[in-house]
């Protein structure tokens, strides 16, 4: 048996050269998975953000569109309910009609 792997000395196998480079390797292993892990999290992220700015974005647009319809449907309605009533058989006062034809030049 090793002098390593010795029972006496359960210490010493840490000691060991190759351990340390083993552990050295696997510690750099798992900081690279790590930051990739981290990377691919962050551009789901972005992914799933851009998706969430691109519905609000859409949104927006929706209701100003929706609004402007709503308005022009208002004045639509507005303009509807007036009547155009004939004026022609109205009698009109003396003064107003005196009035009316100086100011044309008559």
């Amino acid at each position: 048996m090793c002098e390593c792997m010795s029972t006496a000395n359960n210490t010493s196998r840490y000691m060991h050269p190759l351990f340390f480079i083993q552990n050295q390797k696997a510690y750099v292993f798992r900081k690279q998975m790590q930051h990739i892990f981290f990377q691919v999290l962050l551009v789901l992220h972005l992914i799933v953000m851009r998706g969430n700015i691109f519905v609000i974005c859409f949104q927006m647009k929706f209701e100003a569109k929706r609004k402007a319809e709503e308005e022009r449907r208002k004045r639509e309605m507005e303009l509807t309910k007036r009547e155009v009533v004939n004026v022609t058989h109205l009698v009109i006062p003396a003064e107003l009609g005196a009035l009316l034809q100086t100011a044309s030049g008559g």
